[in-house]
């Protein structure tokens, strides 16, 4: 178990406490793990292909692409890519949970894993083409105020994506909405929303799938401003908005108009958009 003491954030409490789990596995934790595994190995190769539709995970990061999803475009057939990346990504997610739990003492600490949920805020649109669920990766309570600085929110909520190597070193030390193209706060930005979080601001943590040997390179743990996180939500609620009025809003393809005013920063519409042959088409 991690030794007590005051941590001043939840990203060196976690740092911390990833490594030394993963390098002292509990049995029960790393049995629960293998269970979650093979659920997860499932639902990523032998579940159906989903209709297209926008959810906290994905769609949300740019106007088009909320837009085109909710009136269902975006349908791809037989692509394995995708899902071999659920499954390389929830094997670390997994294994994380676990090293959390191992390191983590019960009696301190509070972790809620993968906890399915229903969209119930007000301005998510309750109509066709928009997920009503979601899941949170992990929910972190703190139940001893003497292992958290004062200042360090008891409660809050956490994402965990994966990376390669080159994507890890590129990560930024501070993640706003103007450099989120991926749509991480976005999603953070939902999930904070409906759980009440969104002032103690949120947690990104980003694990190499390269698996490297240096310590410092194989998990970044990222703290979300709140300001940084509403930003994010109203960002969403414009996005969910114009997209529930179905074809009568004109198209924003913002991550697009942004290329096109010189930014340099890789765009999702380079070939990640699931709607990108759709908004060509009608933004040419």
């Amino acid at each position: 178990m991690l030794k007590k003491k005051q941590y001043t954030s939840w990203t060196e409490l976690l740092t911390d406490a990833y490594h030394l789990g993963m390098a002292n596995m509990d049995p029960q934790h790393l049995e629960k793990a293998k269970g979650w595994l093979m659920a997860d190995l499932n639902s990523s190769f032998l579940r159906g292909s989903d209709d297209p539709c926008v959810r906290p995970s994905g769609g949300i990061n740019c106007a088009a692409m909320t837009q085109l999803l909710s009136q269902g475009h975006g349908q791809s057939e037989g692509e394995d890519l995708p899902r071999m990346l659920f499954a390389t990504g929830h094997f670390h997610h997994n294994l994380a949970y676990a090293a959390f739990m191992s390191a983590l003492p019960q009696e301190a600490f509070f972790l809620k894993v993968e906890e399915e949920v229903d969209l119930t805020m007000d301005w998510w649109p309750k109509m066709a083409g928009f997920r009503q669920q979601g899941h949170i990766d992990l929910q972190l309570r703190c139940l001893d105020p003497e292992w958290l600085a004062p200042n360090v929110p008891p409660f809050i909520i956490a994402d965990i994506k994966t990376k390669h190597s080159l994507g890890m070193k590129r990560t930024k030390d501070i993640v706003e909405p103007s450099n989120d193209i991926w749509g991480n706060l976005d999603q953070l930005a939902v999930y904070s929303d409906l759980k009440g979080t969104l002032e103690a601001g949120a947690l990104l943590i980003y694990l190499n799938r390269e698996v490297p040997k240096a310590k410092g390179s194989r998990i970044k743990v990222q703290y979300v401003f709140p300001e940084h996180l509403q930003e994010a939500g109203d960002n969403v609620r414009r996005r969910v908005g114009l997209a529930s009025k179905k074809g009568e809003a004109k198209l924003d393809p913002e991550l697009w108009l942004r290329k096109q005013s010189g930014e340099r920063t890789f765009m999702p519409c380079q070939g990640y958009c699931p709607v990108q042959a759709e908004c060509e088409s009608l933004r040419a």
